[in-house]
């Protein structure tokens, strides 16, 4: 995947359980290094409250997913799955 020009939308935290099953099932592995340094350029305030500078035992559980025609990014940290819907697929 291409980070460079990606645009993406926060969504939240994984609220709808069928993207949560379907990232675990049928996920594809993202490059956590390259999601990190995205997140912190496009969403610096998240970047910072997650503290995405320390080690995250979670970082291989971070997952692509397709998901009703949209494709979403699964930043999965602290237990928990933050969810980021890709805005332009050019990927």
């Amino acid at each position: 995947m291409n980070y460079n020009n990606l645009i993406t939308e926060f969504i939240g935290t994984c609220a709808d359980k069928e993207i949560a099953t379907i990232a675990e099932q049928k996920g594809r592995k993202v490059n956590y290094k390259k999601l990190v340094k995205h997140i912190k350029d496009s969403h610096g305030e998240i970047y910072h409250t997650l503290a995405l500078y320390f080690y995250n035992p979670y970082s291989k559980q971070c997952k692509l997913v397709t998901y009703e025609n949209e494709r979403y990014i699964i930043l999965v940290h602290s237990m928990i799955d933050f969810v980021f819907k890709i805005i332009n697929d050019e990927n």
